[in-house]
């Protein structure tokens, strides 16, 4: 059975057969202690596939502990010209992030059309595919925890800070002003980016969003979007899928 695991620059998911789970990436070398912790049986494990978008040093820690522990090579993900019926069109595709590439896939397999996947985790991408199955590019801005942070940090006049602070309107104190400033901000930025997208692909094509923070984001947004939990995961599982056929 194959253990996909998505490494990001925060968080850690995975998931094996009916199981799946996450934890925080810190430190990095806790990442066998997590695994080894959250996952039985290890003697289970035929396969492993991930993505990693946390440096070289998490990729090693993490494949030294595949080998130790299950005696498997894991497969790191990176983008390809082609791959389970998508074609790149990055200009440079290995400056594409993993993780990207892998939601794209699990996209064109949940939808099978025109689509624009946003993903709403440390950083928030919106990408698009076209109707022929190419993802043609997408577009990166700060996460709502990285936004936050930016204020808190250069702004001596914001003493305190609140990452799930809802966007509240009107805004009464500095922490609700903070949200409701980045939040809506975000959205307004994912929203004319998806017309932008859509002015290429087609309006009506189909609207994913994926990652942690997605329900916040989907809250307050004019858009309608079908919310897939695990999209990077998903496309991971097409891969995987498509190496052992």
């Amino acid at each position: 059975m194959n253990l996909l695991v998505d490494i990001g620059n925060q968080y850690v998911k995975w998931s094996f057969g009916d199981d799946n789970g996450s934890f925080e990436l810190s430190p990095p070398s806790s990442i066998g202690l997590n695994f080894n912790s959250q996952l039985r049986p290890l003697s289970d494990v035929t396969g492993i596939y991930f993505v990693n978008v946390a440096g070289r040093e998490v990729s090693e820690k993490f494949q030294d502990w595949a080998w130790s522990v299950c005696h498997i090579d894991p497969v790191e993900v990176v983008p390809r010209s082609n791959q389970c019926g998508v074609s790149n069109g990055y200009r440079q595709i290995n400056q594409l992030g993993a993780d990207r590439w892998a939601a794209a896939i699990g996209a064109w397999h949940t939808t099978r059309t025109a689509t624009i996947i946003v993903d709403c985790g440390t950083a928030i991408t919106v990408d698009a595919l076209s109707e022929s199955a190419e993802f043609i590019g997408g577009s990166i801005m700060p996460g709502i925890r990285l936004s936050k942070e930016s204020l808190y940090r250069r702004a001596p006049g914001i003493n305190e800070l609140s990452f799930r602070m809802p966007a509240n309107i009107p805004a009464r104190t500095t922490v609700e002003a903070v949200s409701t400033g980045v939040i809506f901000s975000l959205v307004g930025g994912i929203e004319i980016l998806i017309d932008e997208y859509q002015a290429i692909i087609g309006e009506s094509s189909r609207l994913l969003i994926t990652g942690g923070d997605a329900p916040f984001i989907q809250q307050h947004s004019s858009k309608k979007f079908e919310y897939v939990p695990n999209l990077v995961l998903e496309g991971l599982s097409k891969i995987a899928d498509s190496a052992a056929g």
